[in-house]
């Protein structure tokens, strides 16, 4: 996790030594969220035999994911971060519940989804 966020750090500093124009840096960061919101759920979905679809990875994503949120929060990028993490958080939060949980409730929680 610090690796992702030093690189991201790095991009940052650079972008700004730089004096990017601010809707580039937006894009740039933009498609490095979505990229990673890409990857990871490509990892969950293509990749079984790793056994990240528990409710143990589902809580510790959630958590390395809100440390890049806060990360763009503080670089003034929430707004790429909270469009572009959005599917992944959600998939987190899905697994952080648990499947008994999940499909005990479902119908009471989650009609639209039945």
């Amino acid at each position: 996790m610090g690796d992702i966020l030093a690189t991201l750090t790095s991009a940052m500093s650079l972008l700004r030594r730089c004096r990017a124009n601010a809707a580039l840096t937006i894009q740039l960061f933009s498609q490095l969220f979505h990229f990673v919101n890409m990857w990871l759920f490509n990892q969950l979905v293509l990749q079984p035999g790793l056994g990240l679809c528990t409710r143990r990875w589902g809580i510790r994503l959630g958590r390395r994911l809100s440390r890049i949120e806060a990360w763009a929060e503080k670089q003034g990028l929430e707004l790429a971060a909270d469009c572009h993490l959005a599917r992944i958080l959600q998939v987190s939060s899905l697994a952080a519940i648990g499947a008994r949980l999940l499909f005990s409730s479902r119908r009471r929680r989650c009609s639209a989804l039945s």
